[in-house]
C-alpha cells in the first residue's frame, strides 16, 4: 500500500512541476511579407494583370449572357411560331377528317342508289321473261 502511495505521489509531483505549454507570441503568428513580385513581375504589375483578366473574364460572362438571352429570345420566338403551325395542322386534320366521313357518306348512298337500280333492272327483265313462258 505504501509502495502505490508513493507511486501516486511520483506522478502527481511530476504533473505539478512540468513546464506547461506556452502559446506562441503574437508576433510569431503574424503572416510573412508578401513577395515583391509575383511570377517575375513587379508587385503593381502582377496586381494591375490580375484586375485585368478578372474585367477580362467578368466581360465575357456578359458576353455569354448577352448571347443566352439572344438564343432564349429566338427560341420563343421559333416556339411560338411551331405553335401556330400545329394549330393550322390541326384544323387541317380536322377538315380532312370530316372531308373523309363526308365522301364515305357519299359512297354509301351512291352504293345504295346503284343497288336500287340494279335491282329494278333485274325485276322488270325477269317479269317479261315470265310472261313468255306462260307461267
Amino acid at each position: 500500500m505504501k509502495s502505490l502511495l508513493c507511486l501516486l505521489a511520483l506522478a502527481c509531483s511530476s504533473l505539478v512541476w512540468a513546464d506547461p505549454v506556452q502559446p506562441p507570441h503574437p508576433a510569431a503568428m503574424t503572416m510573412p511579407p508578401l513577395p515583391a513580385s509575383i511570377s517575375g513581375l513587379p508587385l503593381p504589375i502582377a496586381v494591375s494583370t490580375a484586375l485585368s483578366m478578372e474585367q477580362r473574364r467578368q466581360q465575357e460572362l456578359v458576353a455569354n449572357a448577352d448571347k443566352l438571352d439572344q438564343a432564349n429570345r429566338d427560341l420563343l420566338a421559333q416556339n411560338q411560331v411551331l405553335k401556330l403551325e400545329q394549330e393550322s395542322l390541326d384544323s387541317q386534320v380536322k377538315q380532312l377528317q370530316n372531308d373523309h366521313s363526308t365522301q364515305a357518306l357519299w359512297n354509301g348512298a351512291g352504293a345504295v342508289i346503284v343497288g336500287f337500280l340494279l335491282g329494278l333492272f333485274f325485276a322488270s327483265s325477269n317479269n317479261k321473261r315470265r310472261s313468255k313462258t306462260g307461267w
